[in-house]
C-alpha cells in the first residue's frame, strides 16, 4: 500500500462514523434507541457496517458495548472498534452521547499493509437533538490527536510512516436528514491544527511534510448522498439528474506549511506561509464552480536542481476560481473564469541572473484576468457526449460560446502596464469570417504604459532581436494611438458584424 493510498484510506473509517450520525422520524422525545438505529442505517447508506457486540439498556442509558465500524475498499479494509458508546436521554428531549477518549484506526491492505492510527479526543461531547430536516449533532473537543502506532509494509512499501495531528477548540454541528437523500449540512471551526507527515525507506530516502493552520473553518452542504455509489460507474451526470448536491468550503486565519525531501538522488527544501484564505467548491444539476484565494503568501524553494541557493516568491494576492453549467440546454447558460496574482515579488537572485544590470524596474508584477461568458450547452456537461466532443474536437464542439465580457485585464510587469476591457458576441450560424470559430462582434479596449521603454530595454539588453522589436512596434503603430500620458498608448478594437475590423475607428480590415 503506497503512502498516498494509505493516507486517503485513513480517512474512510472516520467518514464512515461521521456520516452515521443519521436521522430518524421526528418525535417530541428523542429516543436512545433511534439514535443508534438511525447511526446504523446511514453507514449502510455509505457502505460501511456499524455493529455492537452487545446492546444494554439501564435507565435513561443505552449502551452499545464492542461497537466494530467498517468500510471495504477493493485494496484496504478500515475499521475502528469502540469499547462502548452510551446514549443517554435528557430531559430535554435531548440525547447526549459519550465516546471513548482513545480509540484506534485500523487500515489493513490486501497484500499484508498494516497502518494503526491512535486517535484521542478527551472531554469530546456530543450531544443529539431533533432538527427541522432529522437529527442535529453537536459537538465540541477541547483537543483531538492523532499518531501512528503501528506500521508494516511489506513488499518494497516504505519502512517508516508517522503521521501526527493535533486539533485544538474543536466544535461543530452536523444536521443530518431524515431519509438518505435528504438534505444534510456540517460546519466545523478548529482554533490551531499541526499535522506532519513522515516517509522514509531503507535506502534513505525521504519524505516530510508539516502544516499548521489558525483559525478554521469547514462547511458542508449536501443533498442526494444516496446517489454516491452511482460515481463509482462513472456515472456522474445521473446522479446529478437525481439529486446530488454539493457545496464544500474552508477557509483559515494563518497557514503555514513545509517539506524536505530526497528522493532519487534529488534533494529538496521548502514551504510557504499565507493568511485569510477561502475555498469553495460547489456542483449539482444547475452548475460546477471552484474558488480559491489568499492573501500574503510566500513560497521558499531550495533544491539540488535549482541554479540558486533558495528561492523566495511573495504575493500579496493569490485568487483563481471557474463556475461552468453542468445542465445541457438550448439557451445560453453563465460561465466565469477569474485570475488574480496581485504584486509578485520575484527574488533578487532570479533578477540577478535575468538583468545583472538593473536596466529593468523591479516592481511587483501582477496579473489579473476577469471573464464572463454564456455558453450554449448541447448536452450535460458529465455525459458521455459531451466529453467525447471535448476528446475529439476541442472545447468549442462541447459548448458553443455566445457571448464573452472582458470585465478586466490588467498586465503590469517591468515597469509596463496593459490594461483591459470590453465584450464580445458570437455568432454559431458563421464559421467563416473567421474560419474555424463563430463569428465575434465588439469591442475590446486596451490601455498601455510604459510598453515602449520596456521594449527598447529588452532589446539594448539583447533579449530581443532589433528586426523582432521593429516588428512589434509597427503593430503598436497601426493598433493603437498616443494617450495623453507619456509612453501610453490607446487602442479600442472594434470587430462589427459584417467581418470588418477598426481599430480606433479606422477600417484596417
Amino acid at each position: 500500500m503506497s503512502p498516498v493510498a494509505a493516507l486517503r484510506a485513513s480517512a474512510v473509517p472516520a467518514a464512515a462514523l461521521a456520516a452515521a450520525l443519521a436521522a430518524t422520524p421526528a418525535q417530541a422525545q428523542l429516543a436512545a434507541e433511534d439514535v443508534w438505529q438511525a447511526w446504523q442505517s446511514y453507514a449502510a447508506v455509505g457502505g460501511s457496517t456499524m455493529q455492537a457486540g452487545t446492546v444494554s439498556r439501564d435507565g435513561a442509558t443505552l449502551t452499545a458495548s464492542k461497537v466494530r465500524i467498517e468500510s471495504e475498499s477493493d485494496e484496504i479494509v478500515a475499521s475502528i472498534v469502540l469499547d462502548s458508546v452510551a446514549f443517554t436521554e435528557q430531559a430535554d428531549g435531548t440525547v447526549s452521547v459519550a465516546m471513548p477518549d482513545s480509540y484506534d484506526m485500523r487500515l489493513a491492505g490486501d497484500q499484508g499493509q498494516l497502518m494503526v492510527l491512535n486517535i484521542r479526543q478527551p472531554g469530546f461531547r456530543l450531544l443529539v437533538s431533533e432538527g427541522e430536516n432529522g437529527l442535529s449533532h453537536t459537538l465540541t473537543a477541547p483537543e483531538v490527536t492523532a499518531s501512528v502506532t503501528e506500521f508494516v509494509a511489506p513488499g518494497g512499501g516504505p519502512d517508516v510512516m508517522n503521521v501526527r495531528m493535533t486539533a485544538l477548540g474543536v466544535a461543530g454541528n452536523y444536521d443530518i436528514p431524515l431519509a438518505p437523500g435528504g438534505p444534510s449540512s456540517t460546519d466545523f471551526s478548529v482554533g490551531a491544527l499541526n499535522a506532519g507527515v513522515e516517509v522514509r525507506d531503507a535506502s534513505g530516502e525521504f519524505v516530510t511534510f508539516d502544516y499548521a493552520a489558525t483559525g478554521l473553518v469547514l462547511g458542508f452542504v449536501g443533498a442526494g448522498m444516496d446517489q454516491v455509489s452511482r460515481l463509482e460507474d462513472g456515472d456522474l451526470a445521473s446522479a446529478l439528474d437525481e439529486g446530488l448536491a454539493l457545496a464544500i468550503s474552508f477557509g483559515y486565519d494563518t497557514l503555514r506549511y513545509a517539506f524536505d525531501m530526497d528522493a532519487d538522488g534529488n534533494q529538496a527544501t521548502g514551504g510557504g506561509t499565507a493568511m485569510t484564505g477561502q475555498t469553495r467548491f460547489v456542483l449539482n444539476a444547475d452548475e460546477v464552480s471552484f474558488n480559491s484565494g489568499s492573501r500574503n503568501g510566500e513560497f521558499t524553494f531550495a533544491g539540488s536542481e535549482l541554479p540558486m541557493p533558495q528561492m523566495t516568491l511573495k504575493a500579496a494576492e493569490l485568487g483563481y476560481g471557474f463556475s461552468l453549467p453542468t445542465k445541457g440546454a438550448p439557451t445560453p447558460q453563465p460561465a466565469e473564469l477569474l485570475l488574480r496574482l496581485v504584486d509578485l515579488v520575484l527574488p533578487e537572485d532570479v533578477w540577478a541572473m535575468a538583468d545583472p544590470a538593473g536596466r529593468i524596474p523591479r516592481g511587483p508584477a501582477s496579473l489579473v484576468l476577469d471573464l464572463g461568458a454564456q455558453l450554449v450547452l448541447p448536452a450535460d456537461l458529465f455525459g458521455m457526449e459531451t466529453m467525447f466532443g471535448y476528446m475529439m474536437g476541442g472545447p468549442l464542439e462541447a459548448a458553443q460560446p455566445t457571448a464573452l465580457d472582458i470585465r478586466s485585464l490588467e498586465v503590469r510587469a517591468g515597469g509596463a502596464e496593459l490594461i483591459g476591457d470590453g465584450g464580445f458576441t458570437f455568432d454559431p450560424s458563421d464559421t467563416q469570417t473567421f474560419p474555424g470559430i463563430p463569428r465575434p462582434a465588439g469591442v475590446l479596449n486596451l490601455v498601455l504604459r510604459g510598453g515602449t521603454q520596456l521594449l527598447d530595454t529588452l532589446v539594448a539588453m539583447g533579449m530581443i532581436p532589433e528586426d523582432q522589436a521593429q516588428g512589434a512596434r509597427m503593430m503598436m503603430a497601426l493598433f493603437a494611438r498616443p494617450g495623453d500620458g507619456p509612453d501610453e498608448l490607446i487602442s479600442k478594437l472594434e470587430l462589427r458584424e459584417d467581418g470588418s475590423i477598426f481599430a480606433n475607428d479606422m477600417r484596417i480590415q
